[in-house]
């Protein structure tokens, strides 16, 4: 995140503080579609305590077998404070930041599965997969030629009780009021997550659904999101994904593809922040 040191930056009045701060209650309502990216938006606001508010459009195919496609309208909700912050579905407290390093400690919903209201035909029968809530410890790299990220995620809410390891490359690139960011993600995920979402348990088993427990694999996310500037303030925000999973979560007797396919519009209002990250330089606001 490029950080603005000139103290003539004008700051939030502590009503929008107070905003930022209920933003935080709310986090867990909102999400972004690209489950194995790594907080693709996460550094849409700059300034310390700047706030902002949105909603996200997004279409995701999903990995089970009769689960068709999901169409989701959501809320976004953004805060960026000097040690907390709050991006989409992720919350929590910077431990150490500077203009080329930044480490994090942070909880983030995590949107995988299915819930009994929402059950693919593949999985009847089956007992529900939630989504869950991880605990994680973020590293990240940045320089001129892109940005290194690291992660390790362990699921605290108790469901799967896997973990996951993620690292991904990004480049920042503008060009007026348009900004786009192509990422590569690599997720290296254990056996308790991968069977916990993908398998299929022995008393769940039928003729034509076998028991299977596909075990530790990496996917691979390619993934391409822009911002373009509407005005000092608002934002337009677009974003597709592809993920290839990996080849023994495919073999699972639930999974219909080895390939899934996310997109997504929405737009984002920035209360406080008059900077523009992703290559952008300082302005005044409007």
């Amino acid at each position: 995140m490029c950080l603005n040191n000139n103290k003539n930056t004008p700051r939030v009045p502590r009503l929008r503080t107070w905003l930022g701060a209920a933003l935080l209650a709310a986090g867990s309502l909102a999400w972004v579609p690209a489950q194995a990216d790594i907080d693709p938006f996460g550094d849409l606001l700059v300034a310390p305590g700047s706030a902002g508010l949105g909603f996200v459009v997004r279409a995701e195919q999903s990995p089970y077998v009769g689960g068709g496609t999901r169409y989701d309208l959501s809320p976004l909700y953004l805060y960026e404070g000097d040690r907390l912050f709050l991006h989409a579905n992720r919350v929590g407290v910077k431990l150490f930041k500077d203009e080329t390093h930044r480490v994090d400690l942070f909880l983030d919903q995590r949107f995988e599965g299915y819930t009994k209201d929402h059950m693919p035909t593949s999985v009847a029968g089956m007992a529900e997969r939630g989504a869950g809530l991880d605990a994680g410890v973020s590293y990240r790299y940045r320089q001129p030629w892109g940005t290194v990220q690291a992660e390790f995620v362990h699921d605290a809410g108790g469901f799967s009780k896997g973990n996951e390891a993620r690292l991904s490359y990004a480049y920042d690139w503008r060009s007026g009021r348009l900004a786009l960011r192509p990422s590569l993600t690599l997720s290296a995920r254990d056996a308790k997550l991968n069977n916990y979402y993908y398998g299929v348990r022995p008393g769940e088993a039928t003729g034509t659904r076998p028991a299977y427990e596909p075990g530790s694999g990496i996917n691979t996310s390619v993934s391409l999101y822009a911002t373009y500037d509407l005005s000092e303030r608002w934002r337009l925000l677009g974003g597709v994904s592809w993920t290839a999973l990996d080849s023994k979560i495919k073999a699972s007797p639930i999974v219909q593809r080895g390939t899934q396919t996310a997109l997504f519009l929405g737009a984002a209002y920035d209360f406080g922040s008059p900077q523009r990250s992703w290559g952008g330089k300082t302005r005044r606001p409007m």
